[in-house]
């Protein structure tokens, strides 16, 4: 399970600071899979952010699930679950990479859990530029990847459609690895929004030229459950 693990923390990170400019370099073994993720460039929110405070606490509000969150008015606190924290010493290393940049608090409990306190402006920007960098890694997913054409995501980045040139050409290229990166920004999302008790990411494959959905994906589950097999 050590690259379910490895995932875990990639994903923490985005939570917290977001990517930068390189996540994780992709090459694909019979044991091993990996993804490249590139520079990400900010597009817009789907939801316009006013300027007034009374809209912008109203927005926030509408994000926010009662999972592992908590609004408090000036400060939203997210409990990060311990499988996002579970390697050793892991913990306090995202506690300074928090700490540098302008979280209020971070706190790692006796559980393996941590507790994060945002500034309220701090996590709705948070939000904000998940879905930006969202939409600029699938930009940049379409481009590299030949026979992903379209890809597409709900308001609460949970369920994901990626529209392909053909069922075949997709199935017999490695072009799935590129799909990985998506599950690292919908559960950073997920986790920060506390609307789901399971972060999970859900996926619909579409070959467009008979506009059928031909499968389904589950990350992180079948992702684990492919390193097991391995192992």
């Amino acid at each position: 399970m050590k690259k379910a693990k490895i995932t875990s923390i990639i994903l923490l990170s985005i939570m917290l600071v977001g990517c930068g400019k390189n996540a994780v370099d992709s090459t694909a073994s019979t044991s091993t899979s990996s993804i490249e993720a590139t520079e990400l460039v900010s597009e817009s929110l789907t939801t316009e952010i006013t300027q007034t405070e009374t809209d912008e606490e109203t927005e926030v509000k509408n994000v926010i699930g009662d999972i592992n969150v908590k609004d408090n008015g000036d400060t939203i606190v997210v409990n990060v679950p311990k499988d996002l924290v579970s390697v050793e010493n892991q913990g306090e290393a995202d506690k300074k990479v928090a700490e540098d940049n302008g979280i209020e608090e971070y706190i790692v409990n006796s559980d393996g859990s941590a507790t994060v306190t945002y500034k309220r402006e701090a996590y709705k920007e948070r939000l904000e530029n998940l879905k930006n960098e969202f939409n600029s890694e699938m930009e940049k997913i379409c481009s590299k990847y030949s026979t992903i054409e379209k890809i597409e995501c709900d308001n609460d980045m949970k369920n994901i459609t990626v529209y392909v040139t053909n069922e075949k050409d997709y199935s017999d290229s490695l072009d799935c690895l590129g799909l990985l990166s998506v599950h690292l920004y919908c559960g950073s999302y997920q986790v920060l929004t506390g609307k789901y008790d399971e972060i999970k990411t859900y996926y619909s494959l579409i070959d467009s030229t008979t506009g059928k959905e031909f499968k389904t994906n589950v990350l992180p589950d079948d992702f684990a459950n492919k390193v097991d097999s391995t192992n």
